[in-house]
């Protein structure tokens, strides 16, 4: 093997290497009775930094070990959803060797006058890797 041919397996190795640390969510949105347009997802972490993206029918999230983050999925004039997902239990040899993914749908709905959505507050679902059975559990 020449010097070049090396190199190139290393790279592709070590990057290998440097996504296997992200846990990958798959992300299936819908807003019910309408389209994506003004649908918009907020990413926060550890309750500070946050970046918002327009929302898509089909999105994928790689998320760092070690962290708390919510999603939130929102549109004007529907009830804005949460789903909460922490990183931080996941073992280091699981971290190092294995992909961590999983993946979820979630639909929002058109918010009505009088109804109350106090429940919405919260994240509407919860998820952490669970090492009894080595992956996340809802």
């Amino acid at each position: 093997m020449n010097l070049k041919t090396l190199l190139c397996i290393f790279i592709q190795l070590y990057s290998y290497a440097l996504f296997a640390q992200d846990v990958v969510v798959l992300v299936k949105f819908q807003v019910d009775g309408s389209g994506m347009s003004g649908a918009s997802v907020q990413l926060t972490k550890n309750g500070g930094q946050s970046a918002s993206q327009p929302g898509k029918s089909k999105m994928t999230f790689r998320l760092e070990y070690g962290n708390d983050y919510q999603l939130s999925f929102t549109k004007d004039g529907y009830i804005t959803k949460k789903i909460s997902i922490n990183t931080k239990r996941v073992p280091l040899e699981i971290q190092e060797e294995e992909d961590m993914d999983f993946d979820f749908a979630i639909e929002i709905f058109k918010q009505y006058e009088g109804v109350n959505t106090v429940v919405f507050n919260q994240a509407v679902a919860k998820y952490a890797f669970d090492p009894q059975v080595d992956e996340f559990i809802y």
